[in-house]
């Protein structure tokens, strides 16, 4: 025997139709709360002096670095791993990768890419103009990209870091993966894990305790 949709809906109890879910006593930012948040660190970053860009953002090259080299030490130093089970591989080499990104947030340090979420929203809020937006864009970009090669000539290829055979080779495959395809595909990427990394901000700013801070920032960057 059928039963009509509306006699189905009314058979549930009012207190099981609908519920809600408060965030009250959760220890945590509302979405307006953490969105004032990251407009107030764009118009700090906008504040920033040339020196104290400068060097935030060639240290912040640094420490994203860091991850980088611990992700390539892991799963280039496990290639039998890689052989046997590459999805475990994968995912072992991706969970040590926010690593450096922690380091950023934690150091207080600037990075391009959660710069162009940070203040690219401040600007939007009007309470930094383009102008800002631009200085620290281009000088974080150059200044993150100088310590990205600091790292690697210095830290990472003087000092034999990656010293074995399957590490350097595993370093040379995934550097020629990133050279060897399309433009608009590596574009495209870019476009998607730069979102993540603007989330992991995002999350970041919402917790208030360093835990909190941390997982925030440990999903979205282990999806990349």
């Amino acid at each position: 025997m059928s039963t009509s949709t509306s006699s189905r809906e009314d058979a549930i109890p009012p207190n099981v139709r609908y519920v809600h879910v408060s965030t009250k006593n959760l220890d945590t930012c509302t979405p307006p709360e953490t969105c004032h948040l990251i407009s107030q660190s764009g118009i700090a970053k906008a504040k920033l002096s040339w020196p104290d860009l400068i060097l935030k953002s060639f240290f912040g090259g640094i420490f994203i670095s860091l991850g980088s080299l611990f992700n390539l030490a892991i799963a280039g130093g496990a290639p039998g791993l890689r052989a046997s089970n590459p999805a475990l591989a994968t995912m072992l080499s991706a969970l040590t990768f926010p690593i450096g990104f922690v380091l950023t947030v934690f150091t207080n340090t600037e990075l391009v890419t959660s710069n162009m979420a940070v203040v690219m929203y401040s600007t939007l809020q009007h309470k930094t103009c383009w102008y800002d937006l631009g200085k620290n864009w281009v000088v974080s970009y150059v200044f993150n990209l100088a310590g990205c090669l600091f790292f690697a000539g210095v830290l990472a290829w003087w000092t034999g870091t990656l010293e074995s055979d399957a590490q350097t080779e595993y370093a040379v495959v995934q550097a020629e993966k990133r050279v060897n395809v399309k433009w608009v595909y590596n574009f495209t990427r870019g476009v998607g894990c730069n979102w993540l990394v603007g989330l992991a901000v995002y999350m970041a700013m919402s917790g208030k305790d360093m835990l909190s801070k941390i997982v925030g920032i440990w999903l979205p960057i282990w999806t990349l």
